[in-house]
């Protein structure tokens, strides 16, 4: 089965799923979405406004998912990137995607920034099914290159 038959698969497994994406599934669909980028990131900077209990929780699924994963409150960007090329945005940080630099990409779990083209890829729930989001403006800002079929299963915001 191909890679993309697969990230299929696994989206079409949590259309009962209702609300907010769940953490994990957050971080497995960002996992499988970047092992299509053509630079293969390691590593994620998890960025959030406060509450850095669930930073780290999302730090810790993204180490279980293979990731290098570091967390970072919003005010310490851009310092505190040190090389990394993706960084996700828990709920309520994503404001802060203003700072990142040509070249990162940036994530998070919900729909509104990906729509004002404040973070280049989300996650959100759409007719109780996740679905992929990019914004156009922030990828292209991102510098990094996705298969072609990943985009085609997602919503595309210009």
């Amino acid at each position: 089965m191909n890679r993309i038959a697969m990230l299929v698969l696994f989206l079409l497994t949590a259309a009962a799923w209702a609300g907010e994406v769940p953490m994990d599934l957050q971080v497995a669909i960002c996992k499988k979405v970047l092992k299509f980028d053509a630079g293969q990131p390691d590593a994620v900077l998890v960025v959030h406004a406060g509450d850095d209990k669930a930073a780290r929780l999302f730090a810790d699924s993204f180490r279980g998912a293979g990731f290098k994963a570091t967390v970072a409150a919003q005010g310490e960007l851009p310092g505190a990137l040190g090389g990394v090329e993706v960084v996700f945005f828990c709920s309520g940080a994503e404001g802060a995607a203003s700072k990142l630099p040509e070249g990162v990409l940036s994530m998070c779990g919900s729909a509104p920034p990906v729509e004002r083209n404040q973070v280049a890829f989300g996650i959100a729930m759409e007719g109780g099914k996740p679905k992929l989001l990019v914004s156009y403006a922030a990828y292209t800002r991102s510098g990094h290159t996705l298969d072609s079929q990943v985009l085609g299963l997602a919503r595309i915001i210009r």
